[in-house]
């Protein structure tokens, strides 16, 4: 009797992976000027914006409202939360879009996925795509991979880059889309506070109701 023996395909642990997110066309524009400008690929401008990001400090706190699950950071944790605002609403797209893809090594591909687990989003790309968008948004990041560039000149004939804004609490709780903010009702603590106050009407009125009958009034009814 023979036995087959299944031949297993080894995968290089240095074996990149491909991930693919929808971006602006004119994220294409600003990664085109800046591949022009070191003369490298688009693919590789796009990686190292990716990976400049995830490792960025304030871009990781920046993202901490977002954040749905705990993440960890060199020494920091960040603690997710319920009612943390979808990063849906970081990425909306208005306008063309395309998809951009970059070739990812295994360590970072591993810490992308990390932050796409504690973002609460199923999908790597729109991870890839938040961590782009900051990137290519925040000055500091694009002069880190092109320090000799003029950092304005990227958005010449092109639409300037909206600044970032941290939401505040109220948005955490309560969504600027959610049904719960719309509602006129107040939040469970107030309507907790409602219906101790009427037991305490009820008890003062069963109180007085006693007196009452206690009172030399009641007999002379």
């Amino acid at each position: 009797m023979t036995v087959k023996r299944i031949s297993t395909r080894k995968v290089r642990s240095d074996k990149k992976k491909s991930i693919a997110p929808f971006v602006p066309d004119v994220f294409r524009i600003w990664i085109h000027r800046i591949a022009r400008h070191l003369e490298i690929p688009e693919g590789e401008i796009g990686v190292f914006l990716i990976d400049a990001a995830v490792h960025n400090d304030d871009c990781i706190r920046f993202f901490s409202a977002y954040y749905k699950r705990n993440l960890s950071h060199e020494n920091s944790l960040f603690l997710g939360n319920d009612f943390a605002a979808p990063i849906d609403e970081y990425i909306r797209i208005t306008g063309n879009r395309d998809r951009f893809k970059v070739r990812v090594s295994k360590t970072l591909y591993n810490r992308i996925g990390e932050f796409q687990i504690a973002l609460g989003t199923p999908y790597l790309a729109h991870a890839t795509h938040a961590l782009l968008r900051y990137a290519l948004h925040t000055k500091s990041i694009v002069l880190q991979i092109a320090p000799t560039i003029n950092y304005e000149s990227l958005f010449e004939n092109a639409p300037f880059p909206r600044p970032h804004t941290q939401l505040t609490i109220s948005d955490l709780a309560f969504p600027k889309d959610s049904s719960i903010r719309n509602k006129k009702s107040k939040p469970e603590e107030n309507t907790l506070s409602k219906e101790v106050s009427k037991q305490k009407t009820e008890n003062e009125k069963n109180v007085g109701r006693k007196l009452e009958e206690r009172s030399v009034w009641s007999i002379l009814r």
